[in-house]
Parts: structure tokens; C-alpha cells; sequence
């Protein structure tokens, strides 16, 4: 039987060399591995895990999402869900930099944890020679309350809904 359980994960953003050029952008520090600091308040807030700005996606990808990733493929349901104000990060997280921004690590490619889980997914199904794989993507985003299609961008403000046949589904949503 696997644990049901939600982990609240904070990552501290990244800055880039203009943003680190103000004082406004340095609000928040890591304490520890659990605890985040206001710097202007000095309150702290505790999470299950903090990750500074110089910790990689592909290691927080390591340490956080590959287990949720070979779990989905074993039947259970999973979900990362990136919240948080305008500009803090989130598409960074999850998609990877801006390619016209010309971001990259040591190994010269930078990932999000989208593109990482993909590849995940193809390498664990590349080595089981025992089953035969479907994979269906659907990518939207929840935007200012709003759902959108990120694969179909014309699908937008999509309706949320459901049905004895199909569950909880959002319509109009690519797959």
C-alpha cells in the first residue's frame, strides 16, 4: 500500500544578473533544509524542504520527482504543482530557461522538470522489454483562474467537468 501524503517543496528562485542587481529581489533566504526567511520581517516559515537558488532542477528533478515519476508509471496517480506570484520562477521550474536567453549548465543543456519527467518516462520505457506502453500528454496551465491549453493555445478559459464515464475531466483539453 503507498502512502498518500503532499510535500510542500520551496525553491528559492534562481536570479538572473540583472534581478541580482537589486536589493528588492533578495526577500527570501534558506535557513536550513526546512526553513525559509523573510529578510525584511525575519519571519520564518518551515516546509518540508527548501531549495537555495544555486541548487539545479535537475537536482531537485533527482531528489523530489523521479520517484513521483516511476510511481505514475506503476498506476499512481501523481501531481507537481507549481504555485506561486507572478515572476517567481514557476515556468523556469517546470519548463526550462527561455531557449533565447542562452541559459545553460556545465553539460551545456538546462531542463525543467517537465522535460526531465519526459525523459524519465522514455528511459524507463526503453528498459522494460515486459510491457507494452501508451503515453497521452495533456499541458495546461491555471492562470488568474483561468484553465488553459498549453499544447493547443487557442483553448482557453476551459471548462472543468464531469461525467460517470469519464471522471473529473477538463474540456476541450489536447491530449
Amino acid at each position: 500500500m503507498v502512502e498518500s501524503k503532499i510535500n510542500v517543496t520551496v525553491r528559492v528562485k534562481p536570479l538572473s544578473k540583472s534581478e541580482d542587481s537589486h536589493e528588492k529581489n533578495h526577500l527570501w533566504k534558506k535557513v536550513s533544509d526546512n526553513t525559509l526567511m523573510n529578510s525584511r520581517t525575519k519571519e520564518m516559515f518551515s516546509f518540508d524542504q527548501v531549495f537555495g537558488p544555486e541548487v539545479s532542477t535537475e537536482t531537485i528533478f533527482d531528489s523530489k520527482i523521479k520517484d513521483l515519476v516511476h510511481n505514475a508509471m506503476g498506476g499512481i496517480n501523481q501531481t507537481v504543482f507549481a504555485y506561486g506570484q507572478t515572476s517567481s520562477g514557476k515556468t523556469f521550474t517546470m519548463r526550462g530557461p527561455d531557449p533565447s536567453k542562452n541559459i545553460s549548465n556545465e553539460s551545456g543543456q538546462v531542463f525543467g522538470l517537465i522535460p526531465l519527467s519526459i525523459k524519465e518516462i522514455f528511459t524507463k520505457i526503453d528498459h522494460d522489454e515486459e510491457k507494452e506502453y501508451k503515453v497521452s500528454v495533456s499541458y495546461m496551465e491555471i492562470y488568474n483562474e483561468c484553465v488553459n491549453d498549453l499544447i493547443c493555445p487557442q483553448n482557453k478559459n476551459l471548462e472543468i467537468r464531469e461525467s460517470i464515464s469519464k471522471g473529473i475531466y477538463i474540456n476541450r483539453l489536447s491530449e
